[in-house]
């Protein structure tokens, strides 16, 4: 039995088995989701380890590590880690996970160099973006005929890049784009698969410790162009004059402006980077397997 244990919100790091598409479970799988309680949380996950001990279980901890004692205590082994970010320090049993799946080679890499885990537990995987409603993307016609729009989802940039970002779209705003719109929402927002009207450019940023491999991938599977702060693992797959653009960090404001600008009045190349990012992603799925697919390990990590 894999009892999967994921954060409150959706997930990109795993997606949890879908065969039972209702609940989200097989007959050998259980979900259950952290911050809840009752049927989905603390307390059937309690019921369901009493039940199931003795048996063949394995533990699936996907996302930031919570040393919460009311959680810990139930975990036990195997234990595998899906992590999409950079721990600061561990405790137990989290220390002592079998297996550590990272999904980028600079997560891995900053994972070997802490020496947070033996080298030989921590692997780096791609799990495919998970299907997701085509965004509207209007990239043929001039956006000084449109409402067009920059997303930013808010847990993926500082404060200092947000207000950064503000004060150029207020600049655009004033050299002809008034209808440019900035549109910042919870990441939970938009994995739960909410629609938006139009979306031209992605931008991201955050703290190089957090991954953005895959939520760069789902937005590029969409065919939408990113801007984003060249740091962490943002280099892997958003590839500069490509795919989109990468800040450096000692890039200026008149730099941001100059690649923003570029994209926003610039119909070919918005629909040459979508297009590239969506080749990628294409590329991605008819040569590598995944090591995840469908929620489920492949064989040779059963």
């Amino acid at each position: 039995m894999k009892i999967w244990i994921l954060p409150k919100e959706r997930s990109l790091l795993c997606y949890p088995p879908k065969a039972g598409k209702s609940q989200g479970e097989t007959n050998r799988e259980r979900v259950f989701y952290r911050g809840r309680s009752g049927e989905k949380g603390l307390d059937a996950l309690g019921q369901e380890i009493t039940k199931l001990k003795g048996k063949d279980v394995s533990i699936h901890w996907v996302g930031e590590i919570e040393n919460n004692p009311e959680w810990t205590h139930l975990l036990h082994f195997p234990l595998t880690l899906f992590l999409d970010h950079l721990p600061t320090h561990l405790v137990s049993p989290f220390k002592e996970a079998e297996k550590v799946y990272v999904p980028s080679y600079y997560l891995k890499e900053a994972l070997e160099r802490k020496k947070l885990f033996s080298k030989e537990k921590i692997h780096q995987y791609l799990p495919l973006p998970e299907p997701m409603p085509q965004l509207v993307l209007i990239n043929d016609q001039s956006l000084k005929n449109r409402r067009p729009m920059i997303l930013v989802a808010k847990e993926y940039v500082t404060k200092k890049e947000l207000y950064r970002l503000m004060r150029i779209v207020q600049i655009l705003q004033k050299e002809g784009y008034s209808t440019l719109r900035l549109n910042v929402l919870p990441k939970e927002n938009i994995l739960r698969k909410t629609l938006f009207p139009t979306i031209h450019i992605v931008f991201t940023g955050g703290e190089e410790s957090q991954s953005l491999a895959l939520f760069h991938l789902q937005m590029m599977g969409q065919g939408v162009p990113i801007i984003t702060t060249d740091v962490g693992d943002r280099g892997e797959w958003v590839l500069h004059g490509h795919s989109g653009f990468l800040l450096r960090k000692k890039d200026t404001k008149q730099d941001w402006i100059h690649y923003l600008y570029s994209l926003v009045r610039n119909t070919k190349m918005r629909r040459d980077f979508g297009e590239n990012g969506r080749l990628l992603i294409e590329s991605q799925r008819k040569y590598q397997r995944p090591v995840l697919s469908e929620g489920r390990m492949d064989d040779k990590d059963r």
